[in-house]
């Protein structure tokens, strides 16, 4: 047999190979029990309960989830998504690999929101295989979350209660550190309110400064709230200082 035959068979046997992993990608890998190891690692470690009505392999790498339920009973929270797609990009030699989540029909509630109809992608630089036999928070390098979209039907905060909002742009980029993550970037733009963040966080706790703006559309809208809020607001301006677990966090405000 001489080298172009051997060279052509290699081919093949490649090509053939890579048409049944695809295949069994498709039509056979056990996505729903991949689902339900994930959901029980989830609530052992933090209380989290993940579960999704459909989950399908999507050319290439990626993993399609549709209906999509995270859940956490101790805060009442819930985030619901129509359609979840997690790409990971695997080819390259590098030790974290970027694992790419979009969100679409993307709901949100607990105690002090309800929002809805918002998009979310998340881009985060992870080492894949060590998450999967250890901490996977410790894994994790960097994160980019941005989202909008959202109409916003309720929020209360330090007792104002506020509905009818429409959140227009959310980015918050975190980079690892020895204790959690840095806020590297903090911006959250609505119709009524500006706001930016900087501090650091954990997956148990936070440390964050938090600046906001009020705009002249919250003024047009909520005259009758001026008195009061001029209490609190500076020039339209205010800063708290958040800290303390995620359950029960203090808030601070800032007078300086």
């Amino acid at each position: 047999m001489n080298k172009v035959i051997k060279t052509v068979l290699i081919i093949i046997t490649v090509i053939v190979s890579v048409c049944l992993l695809c295949t069994f990608l498709l039509y056979n890998f056990p996505y729903s029990t991949l689902i339900n190891r994930i959901n029980n690692e989830l609530q052992k470690g933090y209380g989290i309960s993940l579960s999704a009505e459909d989950v399908r392999y999507g050319y290439p790498f990626r993993v399609i989830l549709r209906d999509v339920e995270i859940t956490r009973r101790k805060e009442n929270f819930k985030l619901a998504a129509d359609v979840i797609t997690i790409r990971m990009r695997l080819l390259n030699f590098k030790k974290y690999k970027v694992v790419e989540i979009n969100g679409t029909g993307i709901s949100v509630s607990n105690s002090f929101i309800e929002a809805s109809g918002g998009f979310m992608q998340i881009t985060s630089n992870i080492n894949v295989i060590r998450m999967l036999r250890s901490d996977a928070v410790h894994q994790i390098r960097s994160v980019l979350l941005q989202a909008g979209g959202m109409d916003v039907e309720r929020i209360s905060f330090s007792g104002f209660e506020f509905s009818s909002l429409k959140l227009q742009q959310m980015v918050i980029e975190l980079a690892a550190d020895e204790k959690g993550f840095s806020i590297q970037r903090g911006v959250l733009k609505a119709d009524v309110v500006q706001s930016e963040l900087t501090g650091t966080l954990d997956d148990k706790s936070m440390d964050v400064i938090v600046s906001v703006s009020l705009t002249k559309e919250f003024y047009d809208r909520f005259k009758d709230l001026k008195g009061l809020v001029d209490s609190f607001f500076k020039n339209g301006k205010l800063r708290m200082h958040i800290r303390g677990d995620w359950q029960s966090p203090q808030v601070e405000f800032i007078k300086k």
